[in-house]
């Protein structure tokens, strides 16, 4: 096999059956024209000089072309850095000063315990400064890459957080999103479970499948070696399994990702791999654009020109999209922001995203959050003016109705399990109202299913029939300003936390009719995939009415009955077959489970989708048809005021 340079015929190129892999080393002749580079990742100093100037050279061209990445002006230094200008790693406490520093983004695995730590017993001897022996690997290796690239100053969180004292940990915490952006640079240990492991020589090797095989440059007169090989593993590791580090990728300006397969650089405006490839998502995290107006105009024309397919081999330029839900135009005193907006629908991707991640501790779950919250205030009130900002247990008071629809995952994918109530040294343990999607553990869906667009002009929630309970405050909670995103400083929250909510509510029961026994019925069910459904939804009858018995009486009379299919958020023995179902749209709801006889106070089972209004609605209840849809009467429904813990 012989690879020739980029001005090869194209008609000599047809016939390609796989897409692979060019690479080569930095100072090969064939690295003028081959982007894709094969590193040796190694913690060995002689092996690390192309790492260092790969990472440099990436550094550079952000500083010179993107915006939005600031330059690396000094910044503000976080309370207390380490200082690794001398033989030996020591804390200093930096007094307000500004500064050029890197940070360390990574997994502390099991050496939580054994890890050294900045506590109130090592205090002393760590400002005077500690061997580079006694820190947990990945640490030590952090302080290597940071000093490779000239950098004075480090953070990492296990050396510049008090351990053994809440309450710094929890002013550290709530200063998350300043340390980060702050930061020059982040060191991402992509690659590594376990901060006793290190990052550097983990996958370091070129991969076994390559091969080297002859190169010609393009002016014909020059022959390289290069590597040919399938498609490199992009993925950057186990640390994006975790909160903390999801909350730092989303902080951070600059990151250098030491990943499964290789390195990679990504900021604000783009990332770039090893391979040579580039994606520009300077348009991806709209919520910099309100946040820092002045940065939008970037320069990324002249960055994209410099990665135009004549200067590459290859180019795979996927830009991040999301297509969330959407409520039409906004009625935030409803609780219904415009949803089509791009910083809403950010938010709901970011939660869609966290509620993936794991915790050590599952109380961490509000805290591991509170940057992204406290910069989404910011890009809300830029977006929408004051009383936008509410905050309530991960949802936006001003989008509450969209907020409150979030449903377990494994209906858009069959193989996901239910969600689970988090579990913390063998106890479980209560993180969240019930109608708060962080109650739970496991992957939620924020919106209608990946079908919705195949509906011309079906709304991905329908018209909005429900109102907050608070009408002395036009609040969906008693006490508005009770929840707020420095609830971290607690690690708990106000319980019981009550939405309230004016709606339309009926009780109904589980059909012994399944989901599989009708597969056309419902519109609203085409939403998501059949095999989903048919395991994890459930119909749902009038509880006044008999019960429909498969086998008797008229199927098709039978069907009509039907009113509503359900879904449980967790699927326990515990789920009861009679619940209430409270209408926030014309089209969903929550379904409901009283807590105590009597009273009008509830607990969240799950969410409905409306199958047949005329089974749904109170019998006396004139339905009329328009167009072949149904106009519900609103002003004569009967309404109440609902409570949910």
């Amino acid at each position: 096999m012989f690879i020739r340079g980029p001005n090869v015929d194209e008609d000599l190129a047809g016939g390609c059956i796989a897409h692979l892999n060019v690479s080569t080393t930095p100072e090969s002749p064939g690295a003028k024209e081959i982007r894709g580079r094969t590193l040796d990742k190694s913690s060995e100093p002689r092996k690390r000089a192309e790492t260092i100037n790969l990472t440099k050279a990436w550094l550079n061209r952000c500083n010179d072309f993107d915006r939005r990445c600031c330059g690396n002006e000094r910044r503000d230094l976080p309370s207390r850095v380490v200082d690794i200008g001398g033989t030996k790693p020591k804390l200093v406490e930096t007094q307000g000063k500004r500064g050029i520093y890197v940070a360390l983004s990574y997994s502390w695995g099991g050496a939580t315990s054994r890890m050294f730590k900045f506590t109130t017993d090592t205090e002393a001897a760590f400002k005077k400064g500690v061997a580079l022996s006694k820190l947990a690997r990945t640490h030590r290796q952090a302080i290597q890459v940071a000093r490779e690239l000239e950098y004075r100053y480090i953070w990492i969180d296990a050396l510049c957080i008090r351990q053994d004292d809440n309450k710094d940990w929890a002013d550290q915490a709530l200063l998350v999103p300043e340390i980060y952006n702050n930061a020059d640079l982040t060191i991402v240990a992509g690659v590594s479970s376990d901060a006793r492991d290190g990052f550097l020589d983990i996958g370091s090797s070129p991969d076994e499948a390559a091969c080297q095989v002859p190169y010609q440059c393009a002016n014909g007169n020059e022959e390289a070696k290069c590597w040919l090989s399938l498609p490199r593993d992009r993925s950057v590791g186990p640390t994006t399994e975790r909160a903390w580090c999801y909350q730092e990728s989303l902080m951070a300006r600059r990151m250098i990702i030491y990943g499964r397969q290789q390195l990679i650089f990504r900021c604000r405006e783009r990332e770039e791999f090893e391979d040579g490839s580039c994606n520009f998502v300077g348009e991806a995290d709209v919520w910099y654009n309100e946040l820092f107006p002045a940065l939008n105009a970037s320069n990324l024309p002249a960055v994209q020109e410099d990665h135009k397919p004549r200067n590459r081999i290859q180019l795979d330029s996927r830009p991040a999209t999301y297509t969330g839900p959407s409520f039409g135009q906004g009625q935030r005193g409803l609780g219904l922001a415009d949803t089509t907006d791009p910083v809403l629908r950010r938010w709901y991707s970011v939660t869609m995203e966290y509620s993936t991640k794991s915790f050590y501790d599952p109380s961490d779950n509000h805290a591991a959050l509170s940057g992204v919250v406290r910069l989404f205030k910011q890009a809300l009130i830029s977006r929408f003016g004051r009383g936008s900002d509410r905050y309530m247990a991960g949802l936006w008071e001003c989008d509450m109705i969209c907020g409150l629809l979030w449903r377990s995952r494994r209906i858009v994918d069959v193989h996901l399990p239910a969600l689970t109530v988090p579990e913390y040294k063998k106890k479980t343990i209560r993180k969240a109202p019930s109608w708060s999607w962080m109650a739970l553990v496991g992957p939620i869906s924020q919106g209608a299913g990946a079908k919705t667009d195949e509906l011309a002009g079906f709304a991905r929630y329908g018209t909005p029939c429900c109102k907050p309970g608070n009408l002395k405050l036009n609040s969906w909670c008693q006490n508005p300003e009770g929840w707020e995103y420095n609830i971290v400083e607690l690690k708990h929250f106000p319980d019981p936390y009550e939405l309230q909510v004016y709606g339309y509510m009926r009780e109904l029961r589980i059909s012994q009719y399944k989901t599989q026994d009708h597969p056309d019925h419902g519109v609203r069910c085409k939403l998501y995939p059949r095999d989903a459904l048919n395991k994890h939804t459930f119909r749902l009858e009038a509880s006044e009415r008999r019960p429909l018995i498969k086998g008797r009486g008229d199927p098709n009379s039978n069907w009509s009955l039907i009113a509503a299919t359900g879904l449980f958020d967790q699927q326990t023995s515990s789920n009861p077959r009679e619940m209430w179902a409270l209408r926030l749209t014309s089209e969903e709801g929550l379904l409901l489970r009283k807590l105590y006889p009597g009273k009008i106070i509830f607990e969240r089972l799950g969410i409905f989708f409306i199958e047949n209004p005329k089974a749904f609605y109170p019998d006396d209840l004139n339905l009329v048809t328009d167009r072949g849809r149904y106009r519900i009467p609103e002003d004569k429904l009967p309404v109440s005021k609902v409570i949910i813990h």
